[in-house]
């Protein structure tokens, strides 16, 4: 402040600085050398108070500053606060001044008060740190703990998991810091000013400059404000020329380093231990010069270095800006940040405390620093590697000249900027202009829950509306093609098992139909919903639009209408964000995890028959119009989004149901495999046959075809499926006999619309343990489906059109052991049911866990086991088909549906908290990054199956029997021969 004070002067102004004197130091303010200087002395017990707070942390070194203690310093900020405010005659001299503008340090909030005190037609508050996230949300701005760092970060704004989920607590434990700071001064204005006057929040939120110590040049992109100018470096002095003392100094050797740690974490301080590893380290260099400041010289412990040259002082501006320091060592203070940083010089920082951490993670980000925690510098041999990394590497060099160089080349420079400004709000008064409306919107209005809450409520009005359209549209079609006949099987012949003796032995394969019917009529379902995802490539190539000109393109990008509607659907593209593209992929997720407890409602009433022939309807017209609405309008597509994803949240519940009704209990394991194999089908259909399209044809066909394929299939489903086998008349009655053959449950009238209480399934250890079989399964098959490719072409150098070739053979091999191992479940009779489930799923998931283990300790070589160790967790994968989906089948029995439902539920949660935290853990996608990520993967699916294998069943669970004395069941036939309707209808 003292700096920015004179500067003023320097421009005419006339400034006077007001000084608490906080701690005793603070008395005798050296850095005010021009303008008029008042101080207020030190309010009575201040002293001791806040030499006991910080007496914890004299030694920065070796202490770290615990946050507890630190909230002691608020009470002797508004200690003083509350005694300058009460020195009357101070007071009133400055409200005489009548200052045009008041500035103040961010810190202190007792400036702000006093600024609303004296009358100040113009407030500006000043930050002597890069970070202002204490003030943010009081002014308007946005803190984003996901790529800005805070003051007190210890990484970039290339953040992973780790630091994203450390940035958050931290930020939690600063804003109870600074709030306690507000409430300390808050209770000193409701004290001398009553307690209807503003708050320090609301002072903060009105003021009308922010002038901060950063840099657009250095500091990491931010959001921002026009009031919250930059005006980083502006305190550094004019370097001067160095004495012929240092002259000869730094000319003795080809290469000098100046080491300084600052002030306050004074080199003496610093534990023997790390000095002599230091002094170690300098001696491997004999032909570098290394000047350490050093406040006690004297120690004379570098006798044995003749390198190496202790100083109490040295001239640091000038020589960084002599050109003959090639190297700097520090802690991150800002001061030494900037001045390093506009000399050119690349930097080791040792940072220590408070935002020296982000300050060096800064520079580093710049590429002309290193960082080096201080519990390094006991290993000699890191720093001897440190130093010669930086002494030899010209990238360092090159980065800090070019950092230098954008800073100095600034439109306006620090000072020019700071003094215009100033001018401005001295002769404009109160800026309100420039304040967002946002600091003064609510919480659900800043983030636009109500208008979520809006479109939340028109999709679900769209939803009923629908679904009563197809409800009408589907009675008109099933009376035309429908038949109200059953099959009857009596509850008695069941019982008494008097099944006809034929019907093990049957040749009737007519219930295949059936099956492979609504596999691709699922599979065509979740294509539709994936086929966004092969159209997003080809609409989005701005390089095959008609307008597109190579030559300008950088130019124009942004001002072209590429989706213009004098362009045919065929030759708009879309110039997508990354918000944007965000938005559209959770819309779908959203959609299915929003569908879940709805369509679970709806099934058992309404049966999956006609529910999903409703979705299948839904999905084909979702296609169809998917070209124009994208066109239209990108919220009104998000919504649709939504819509469409909704059939990911049935999609296994009617496979559920399909098995339950419709496999013979001797086939349910190839009837699972098959079923449950449409997701990986789909994946495999949908990116060759959309690749294909939306390069020869138009991107438009993409959309246009997959609701084809849906309407087609959809038809076939309504036309030839049915909730109940009896109701099929082309099926041959000993093969109708095989298939209910146990399913005594499916006789049962009660039975039919009764759905399970999910509280129920919770309290079944078994439900509980498929559950998290599948999310074992879900969050390793994830890496197969979204992240192959990554892996491919980043770690291993892979074109993408290799990797996604690597990626569907994997995607094919497991869908092949998958049906394999379906049928080899059915047919291994020798052993129990039970022992089958947990061994088939040992093998998928320990046996994939297994391979993940080796995948991330195999160091790539460019042989063709860089392929194999990542094809073989995922194909190995598709043994699970006889573990825990045919467990559900078993134990569930008629609710396997509902069971089902859930576990897609449990998987898109996997599959959305996935693609969050796979990238944010390979921001690079080096293979050592995925190494972790496989461990990670291998530890759930050990643990996964392990909980399966204690808890598997081959016993249906007891909410799935019939209760014999108060079922409802149907009147038996008059005899076994004569099962079919026409042939009993007398008997009804």
């Amino acid at each position: 402040m003292g700096r920015l004070a004179d500067i003023l002067v320097e421009d005419e102004f006339d400034v006077t600085v007001l000084q608490p004197s906080l701690t005793m130091d603070l008395v005798s303010i050296k850095d005010v050398q021009k303008a008029k200087l008042v101080t207020v002395p030190q309010a009575p017990g201040v002293n001791e108070g806040w030499a006991k707070t910080w007496s914890q942390f004299r030694n920065p070194w070796v202490h770290e500053p615990q946050f507890v203690k630190l909230l002691a310093s608020a009470g002797h900020f508004a200690t003083q606060c509350n005694y300058t405010i009460q020195q009357t005659d101070i007071i009133e001299q400055l409200k005489a001044e009548k200052f045009d503008v008041c500035l103040t340090e961010m810190f202190d909030h007792c400036g702000i008060v006093l600024m609303n005190l004296l009358g100040c037609k113009s407030k500006i508050i000043t930050a002597s740190t890069v970070s202002m996230e204490s003030i943010n949300p009081h002014i308007g701005v946005p803190n984003i703990y996901s790529y800005v760092p805070i003051s007190v970060a210890k990484g970039t704004d290339k953040m992973n998991l780790k630091t994203k989920i450390g940035s958050i607590i931290t930020m939690l434990g600063l804003r109870y810091y600074y709030y306690q700071f507000r409430k300390e001064m808050d209770k000193v204005i409701g004290y001398n000013f009553g307690a209807e006057h503003q708050l320090t929040a609301d002072l903060v939120g009105e003021s009308d400059l922010l002038f901060a110590n950063s840099h657009p040049a250095l500091d990491f992109a931010k959001p921002s404000l026009e009031k919250i100018i930059d005006i980083g470096g502006i305190s550094l002095p004019t370097p001067k020329p160095l004495d012929q003392e240092w002259k000869d100094l730094v000319a003795k050797r080809k290469k000098t380093v100046f080491v300084s740690f600052g002030s306050v974490a004074r080199s003496i301080w610093m534990p023997v231990e790390w000095r002599d590893s230091i002094l170690d380290a300098m001696k491997q260099f004999p032909d570098v010069t290394f000047i350490w400041k050093y406040e006690k010289p004297e120690d004379n412990f570098t006798a044995s270095a003749p390198n190496v040259k202790l100083t109490a002082w040295g001239p640091q501006l000038d020589l960084l800006a002599s050109g003959k320091i090639d190297l700097f060592v520090s802690h991150g203070g800002l001061g030494s940040v900037y001045e390093t940083s506009l000399s050119g010089v690349p930097a080791i920082f040792v940072p220590l405390f408070a935002d020296q951490f982000r300050n060096a993670y800064m520079c580093q980000a710049k590429g002309f620093a290193e960082v080096a925690t201080k519990d390094r510098l006991i290993d000699t041999k890191f720093l001897v590697d440190m130093l010669g990394k930086m002494l030899n590497d010209d990238k360092y060099k090159t980065s800090a000249m070019e950092t230098a160089r954008r800073m100095k080349s600034r439109p306006f420079s620090s000072r020019e900027l700071f003094v215009k400004w100033t001018k401005f709000a001295a002769s404009e008064g109160r800026l309100d202009f420039l304040d967002p409306a946002g600091r003064k919107m609510g919480f659900f209005e800043y983030f636009s829950l109500d208008v979520v809450a809006i479109f939340l409520s028109a999709i679900t009005v769209v939803l009923l509306v629908v679904y009563l359209i197809v409800r009408i549209f589907l009675k008109l079609v099933l009376r035309i093609f429908g038949s109200s006949e059953k099959h009857i099987m009596t509850a008695v012949q069941i019982h008494c098992g008097t099944q006809t003796t034929g019907s093990k032995s049957s040749r009737h394969y007519r219930r295949f139909v059936i099956l492979f019917v609504s596999f691709f009529f699922l599979a065509f379902l979740h294509s539709g919903f994936i086929s966004y995802n092969c159209g997003i490539v080809a609409k989005s190539d701005l390089s095959t639009s008609p307008l597109y000109d190579e030559d300008i393109f950088h130019i124009n990008r942004s001002i072209i209408d590429w989706d213009g509607s004098h362009l045919s659907l065929e030759d708009r593209r879309f110039d997508f964000t990354a918000t944007e593209l965000g938005w559209a992929r959770a819309a779908g997720f959203a959609g299915a995890m929003f569908g879940v407890p709805f369509l679970g409602w709806a099934s058992p009433r309404l049966g999956i028959h006609l529910l999903m022939s409703g979705m299948g309807l839904m999905v084909a017209v979702a296609c169809f119009i998917h070209p124009i609405v994208v066109s239209w309008s990108f919220p009104v597509f998000v919504a649709l989004r939504f819509i469409i994803g909704t059939v990911l949240a049935i999609l296994f519940t009617a496979a559920g149901d399909v098995i339950t009704k419709w496999a013979p209990m001797e086939e349910r394991g190839i009837w699972v495999a098959i079923l449950t194999g449409h997701r990986e089908f789909s994946a495999l259909f949908a990116a060759p046959f959309g690749g294909f399209l939306g390069s020869s044809v138009s991107w438009p066909a993409i959309y246009y075809s997959h609701g084809g394929l849906a309407l087609i299939f959809t038809v076939l489903w309504i036309l030839l499926h049915k909730n109940d086998p009896r109701k099929i008349k082309w099926l041959k009655q000993d093969e109708l006999d095989q298939i209910l053959d146990g399913k005594e449950e499916m006789l049962v009238k009660k039975a039919k619309k009764t759905a399970i209480s999910p509280l129920k399934l919770i309290k079944t250890p078994v439900i509980i343990a498929t559950w998290v079989a599948c999310c074992g399964y879900y969050f390793a098959v994830e890496f197969a489906i979204a992240f192959s490719i990554v892996y491919y072409s980043q770690a291993l150098h892979f074109s993408i059109s290799t990797g996604g070739i690597f990626a569907m053979i994997a995607l094919i091999l497991l869908l092949l052991i998958k049906i394999i191992t379906g049928q080899l479940s059915d047919k291994l009779h020798h052993i129990s049911e039970l022992t089958r489930m947990r061994i088939f799923n040992s093998v998928a998931l320990f046996g994939s866990a297994v391979f993940f283990i080796i995948a991330s300790f195999w160091e790539p070589n460019g042989s063709w086991m860089d392929i194999a160790v990542i094809v073989l967790p995922v194909c190995i994968l598709g043994v699970h088909s006889g573990g825990y989906p045919k467990c559900v089948v078993i134990v569930a029995k008629q609710h396997s549906p509902t069971v089902f439902a859930y576990m897609q539920l449990l998987g898109c949660a996997i599959l959305v908290a996935g693609s969050f935290v796979v990238p944010a853990m390979t921001p690079t996608g080096s293979h050592q990054e995925w190494a972790q990520v496989f461990r990670i993967y291998a530890a759930v699916l050990v643990v996964s199956n392990v909980i399966f294998c204690y808890w598997a069943s081959a016993e249906p669970c007891e909410w799935t029997k019939a209760n014999p004395e108060t079922a409802d069941v149907e009147a038996p036939p008059p005899s076994r021969e004569t099962r079919r309707p026409s042939d009993i209808g007398s008997a009804k």
